[in-house]
Parts: structure tokens; sequence; C-alpha cells
């Protein structure tokens, strides 16, 4: 399947829609960013205000829960994603620095098996 972007803009700490609708995200693909950590915010909706932080599972991330955070320093990587999430059908990408250039990430995903 093509891949989805998600643009952050200049001084901007989070991404544009990336809704894979039928698919199950399991890769992101990182440019180059400014600096910091990687969290992924999930919603039912569009509505902006109904986006919150995706949480780690404790059967999944081990003896702690928290959100899930990917540390991804100055970028230019690929993040796999936990398998065995039931991901939301829309998704979008938050960093924990604002970004100092407009970045676009690449979120991957499969088609789910109905």
């Amino acid at each position: 399947m093509q891949p989805l972007n998600a643009t952050i803009a200049v001084s901007g700490t989070v991404s544009s829609l990336a809704s894979p609708g039928q698919g199950t995200p399991y890769a992101i693909w990182c440019p180059t960013v400014t600096s910091g950590d990687l969290f992924i915010q999930g919603a039912w909706d569009t509505t902006s205000a109904n986006y919150v932080r995706i949480q780690r599972d404790n059967v999944i991330a081990g003896p702690t829960s928290g959100d899930l955070r990917f540390p991804i320093g100055p970028g230019s990587l690929m993040v796999l994603l936990p398998t065995g999430y039931q991901w939301p059908a829309n998704i979008r990408l938050e960093t924990a620095v604002a970004q100092t250039a407009a970045v676009t990430f690449k979120l991957l995903y499969r088609t789910r098996m109905m």
C-alpha cells in the first residue's frame, strides 16, 4: 500500500491527519527533525479536540504504562510500531519539540483482514 503523509508545519508539534482507514499501521519513516520524541495521537473521528495520545499497554510495553513514545533524536530513521494494538481509524503524529522546518513523516500500513 502507498504510505500516508503526515506533515508537521514550521514551529509546529502536531501533524496533519494520517488516517489509515481500513489499514493497520506498522511503521513510521521519520525524516530529519529538529529533535525530540515522537508520540501517536488517535481519535474516533476527525474533530481536532478528540485526539489523545495513545497509551502503552502493560502486556505489550513491559511493567509500566504511559505514552506510546519513540525517541527519534535528529530523525532520519524508521520506527516499527508494536503489534497487537487495535489502532484507531484516525491518527496523527506529535513531536515533543517544535520543528524549525516543515517535516513530512510517512505512515506505512497493511490492509486489515476482515
